[in-house]
């Protein structure tokens, strides 16, 4: 299973982690436990007695050899990051498999909109996250990500003695032949959906500023919206019908390539937006 990660993804996950008794300065046990990596002796965390330690590497390949083992498709990394000098992993993958949406896509008519279910796996070292499992989409037309949590799948634990990641896998497992009948209705019932200029500006309005302008760009990029001249100034026209679909895609498009975004927050951000168009 190790050999579908590159040498570059195995060093944000697979790096040495030790857990000691934190004391005080005058070497009193403060009842708090420090986790390191041993490899560069960077503090990952301080924690309580009762926090269950997973390495990200177990956090992974656990998941990954249950679903093998299940015998479900084929995985590959799409997107392995972490921050906090690892301290926090959010990792995502597909799944070998496609659903064919029987709708064009935006950016090329001819061509059709491809999606590939996937999961999302985030773990933390410094209490700051809870360990989580969540349902993903891969859009193949331009490779921007969307969680589906309600829809389908999404489970998170605190890390304390009673955190099973097998029993969270297992309920993975079966709802995952729910995707092609729960989630590309839902996707299709977005596309026949159109956005009128009110909801539009509103939810442009309601994104934090660098989401808005990137958002505006990468629209305009795609004939969706222009910027002409009004009675008052400069404003935002929509060039063409906007479905629901391609509003969402240009957010999730966004949000999984900006650089001006940590990894928390483009985490956060992504589970917003999905529930704002009921993903």
């Amino acid at each position: 299973m190790t050999n579908i990660f590159t040498a570059e993804q195995r060093k944000v996950f697979d790096f040495p982690v030790k857990r000691e008794k934190l004391l005080n300065p005058q070497q009193h046990d403060t009842g708090y436990d420090a986790i390191y990596r041993t490899d560069s002796g960077a503090n990952l965390g301080v924690v309580g007695r009762g926090y269950k330690l997973i390495p990200h590497r177990i956090a992974i390949l656990d998941v990954l050899r249950q679903f093998e083992e299940n015998g479900l498709p084929k995985v590959e990394p799409v997107r392995i990051a972490a921050s906090a000098m690892g301290s926090r992993l959010f990792a995502e993958f597909k799944f070998a498999e496609k659903f064919d949406l029987g709708i064009a896509s935006t950016e090329d008519p001819k061509v059709g909109d491809l999606i590939s279910p996937g999961f999302k796996i985030i773990n933390s070292y410094d209490r700051s996250i809870e360990y989580s499992l969540s349902a993903f989409l891969l859009r193949l037309t331009c490779t921007n990500g969307m969680t589906v949590t309600e829809q389908l799948f999404f489970d998170s634990q605190r890390h304390v003695a009673k955190l099973e990641i097998n029993k969270m896998v297992d309920s993975f497992v079966e709802k995952y032949g729910d995707m092609r009948d729960i989630v590309v209705p839902a996707i299709r019932n977005l596309s026949d959906k159109e956005v009128t200029p009110s909801y539009f500006e509103n939810q442009l309005n309601g994104l934090p500023a660098w989401f808005r302008t990137e958002a505006i760009s990468y629209m305009s990029d795609h004939n969706l919206v222009a910027m002409e001249d009004g009675e008052d100034g400069p404003e935002l026209v929509m060039m063409k019908k906007i479905s629901n679909w391609d509003f969402y895609n240009s957010l999730t498009y966004v949000l999984s390539h900006s650089d001006e975004i940590s990894e928390e927050r483009r985490n956060s951000l992504g589970e917003t937006v999905s529930a704002t168009f009921g993903m």
